[in-house]
């Protein structure tokens, strides 16, 4: 019998090793290479408080997106005014805490829209690097799982000439974490090395204004990886992850980048804009070297474009969720209208499609659910209860949403 309950025991360890194993990891901001897309299914359209699997104050505020990784989410946030910033880590089976980490900060000037930890942290699974920005220093920060500080990397200062603060958030490519800041001061794309913080790379660029764009990867275990990033000045662009080397820029942003670039059908998109809304996106080719320009572009669109939110791409489709609410899709070969609808509301956090829907949180905590495909049909209008300005993520079974007080956990069914 005894021999029975040994061999039990390791079924159910493997059962259990593997569950983690194969749970899906959204090590950064928007999952995977920053698509925005789950396999999961099983979510709620529709819930209430009681369909929570668990829920959690969170200390302070911040607006950065969850980060997960196995059974463990990541999160930052801030107190007393920006002066203390917070790395913080919960079990995502239960909601408990399991380490927080305080950085002592300077305050800084900010939008009134952002916040003092807004980026979303990023990890390869044996450590996790945290962003926090101010006037005096930019700290690029590694800890391990179980939350001891490993490292942290100063960049100096950041210099936001209208005093919006910081957007970006670092990516995982291999045993790098990736960091674009793209300011009024020195501006760089750089390759930390997750076990020692130690810069492997770093392409400095100019910027005419503050970007806060996250990059994104194209073919990150083929033999010719690219991170995409933008700026004012370089437009929609291409390094190698390797070595920072550039392969090709697309110099046609003519205003601000703020949200991040996505890639689908052979072209990266991305989009400038200012005053609350997008003014121009292209199509640009990913297969390319050297200087392109707007003869460049497959197509172009110039109207009822998002400023802040990033576009998602499900099939052969791109969903463009507005700050205003005002939701356009189209073909992302062809740039083809397939619908414009106002949803209303306004809008922050990023959507996201989980098993063909699409969920996006309003700034005052309405999350909306709209089909994915080719008509237009709000699914579902839930209320969290408090503000939400960051994208959903998943972890397992899980989809995690946090808010301006909480982290909401809601399982599939």
């Amino acid at each position: 019998m005894k021999s029975m309950l040994s061999f039990l025991g390791l079924i159910t360890a493997f059962v259990f090793t593997a569950s983690h194993a194969d749970a899906e990891n959204w090590n950064r901001f928007r999952g995977p290479n920053g698509t925005g897309i789950s396999e999961l299914t099983g979510i709620p359209v529709e819930w209430n408080e009681s369909d929570y699997d668990w829920k959690v104050e969170i200390p302070g505020l911040g607006h950065s997106s969850p980060c997960t990784w196995e059974n463990m989410i990541f999160v930052s946030s801030s107190l007393d005014d920006g002066t203390k910033r917070l790395a913080l880590a919960y079990d995502a089976d239960t909601g408990k805490q399991l380490w927080q980490n305080e950085v002592v900060f300077e305050t800084n000037d900010k939008h009134a829209l952002n916040s003092f930890a807004s980026a979303t942290p990023t990890t390869d699974g044996k450590h996790v690097a945290f962003l926090f920005a101010g006037s005096e220093q930019t700290l690029l920060i590694g800890y391990d799982l179980a939350g001891k500080e490993v490292w942290r990397t100063d960049f100096g200062p950041f210099v936001c000439q209208h005093g919006h603060g910081c957007g970006t958030s670092p990516i995982t490519y291999k045993d790098l974490a990736i960091l674009s800041i793209q300011h009024s001061g020195p501006s760089f794309v750089a390759g930390v090395e997750l076990a020692t913080g130690k810069i492997r790379w770093k392409n400095e660029r100019e910027t005419r204004l503050t970007g806060h764009c996250t990059p994104t990867l194209i073919g990150a275990d083929s033999d010719a990886p690219q991170v995409i990033y933008t700026n004012t000045d370089d437009g929609i662009a291409s390094l190698d992850p390797r070595n920072g080397d550039l392969i090709w820029r697309a110099k046609v942003f003519t205003a601000r980048a703020v949200n991040s670039p996505v890639v689908g059908e052979g072209f990266a998109f991305a989009i400038c804009g200012g005053g609350g809304r997008g003014k121009y996106i292209g199509a640009i080719p990913v297969h390319q070297k050297g200087e392109l320009t707007f003869e460049d572009a497959a197509w172009s669109l110039d109207q009822n474009l998002p400023y802040v939110l990033t576009p998602l791409i499900v099939g052969e489709n791109m969903y463009l969720w507005g700050d205003n609410g005002v939701l356009l899709c189209v073909k992302v070969k062809t740039g083809e209208v397939v619908y414009l609808e106002r949803i209303g509301g306004t809008f922050s956090a990023s959507p996201v499609c989980i098993d063909g829907k699409i969920y996006c949180a309003s700034r005052d905590g309405e999350m909306v659910v709209v089909a994915a495909g080719d008509k237009f049909q709000v699914l579902a209008r839930n209320q969290l209860g408090e503000g939400c300005h960051a994208t959903p993520a998943i972890s397992g079974d899980r989809m995690i949403v946090r808010g301006f007080k909480h982290l909401f956990a809601l399982k599939a069914k």
